[in-house]
């Protein structure tokens, strides 16, 4: 990469742990996570990353320093429900495709730390809470932009 983007690039890959808490997905997990490249000039400016608590790459922040002050990058992976009926309590296999799945993944984490909110709650939460305590710490003022910074298609 440092030939194609500069020898200051920085490209940082945040993949969902496995439910072990090891930090490697299993080969049967293939979805979730992020990767934020930064080019030869935004390189150099890193000066924070972190993902979000649950360890499954949902929402991924960078913090670039700039001149006046800081920038912050969010990368962003939505646990949509599955398009089919929901799991029945009952079925506790994790081995199971359904329960590989991401959404289904963050229900198991937000279970196991007595949350009652779902996973769409908990990506939008983190994404607010993440936001704004990097941009505006004291909560007085409130973030006026956001953006997206995706590519699809050729």
């Amino acid at each position: 990469m440092p030939n194609f983007l500069g020898p200051r690039a920085e490209c940082l890959v945040y993949v969902p742990a496995e439910d072990s808490g090891m930090g490697v997905p299993p080969p049967s997990i293939k979805v979730g996570g992020n990767a934020i490249i930064l080019n030869n000039r935004w390189g150099p400016q890193l000066a924070h990353y972190k993902s979000d608590p649950s360890h499954l790459s949902l929402v991924d922040e960078v913090l670039l320093t700039i001149p006046g002050g800081r920038l912050q990058v969010l990368a962003t992976y939505w646990p949509f429900p599955p398009a089919h009926s929901p799991v029945p309590p009952e079925h506790t296999d994790l081995s199971s495709s359904l329960r590989r799945c991401l959404y289904h993944r963050l229900s198991h984490y937000l279970n196991a730390q007595g949350s009652k909110g779902t996973p769409l709650d908990y990506t939008r939460d983190t994404i607010s809470n993440t936001g704004l305590t990097a941009i505006c710490p004291n909560r007085a003022i409130t973030p006026s932009a956001a953006g997206i910074l995706t590519r699809s298609g050729s």
